[in-house]
């Protein structure tokens, strides 16, 4: 009985339970960020490529396709930037 809760009080038995989500929650994390932001770069491209009448449908002028097409990546919306998904 002593040895099992030594082995669970164990700094180093922790640290392995811990260590191993820790990093793939991290990792999915990162990774959810990054596709999100491919995603966003995407979107700006798609729409520095419409047309007049597909921008008018829309309700924005070719001037503010362009300004939110030039945005940088890094330069994301609010909804977009949180790493917790």
């Amino acid at each position: 009985m002593q040895s099992q809760t030594q082995a669970i009080n164990s700094p180093s038995a922790f640290a392995v339970t811990i260590g191993t989500a820790s990093p793939m929650r991290q990792v999915a994390s990162w990774y959810s960020l990054a596709h999100r932001v491919l995603g966003v770069v995407r979107q700006r491209r798609r729409l520095a490529a419409m047309t007049n009448r597909e921008l008018a449908d829309v309700g924005i002028s070719r001037d503010q396709a362009l300004a939110e097409a030039a945005r940088p990546f890094w330069d994301l919306p609010r909804n977009q930037i949180s790493l917790n998904t």
